[in-house]
């Protein structure tokens, strides 16, 4: 995962990842999710373009192993990919800049 985010990174403009581990790469914003929130069990890959959306999700469907397996969905419908951009701005929380208000 982290290779494929480290490439995405490269060629957008903005890559946000909200996530229950951490996440330390170059050109990657990371937001933690609560501890309780439903949408840690989740890897979500949202991409929204001016003529292109698409949504791929992932859960993990057994042990966390190098051989683990997923369940996947992939997306082009715009009105899910939507959707699914929405759940994941929505647990981006602001963060005060110093120097700054909040606005």
């Amino acid at each position: 995962m982290a290779t494929l985010l480290a490439e995405l990174a490269d060629i957008s403009p903005l890559l946000q990842v909200v996530s229950g581990g951490p996440v330390r790469l170059p050109g990657v914003a990371a937001t933690p999710l609560a501890a309780d929130d439903p949408a840690g069990a989740y890897t979500d890959v949202v991409i929204v373009a001016p003529a292109f959306a698409a949504t791929l999700t992932a859960r993990r469907a057994g042990p966390a192993d190098e051989r683990a397996r997923w369940d996947t969905v992939l997306s082009f419908d715009p009105v899910l990919a939507y959707a699914a951009a929405n759940s994941v701005l929505t647990r981006i929380r602001r963060v005060p800049r110093p120097g700054r208000g909040q606005s």
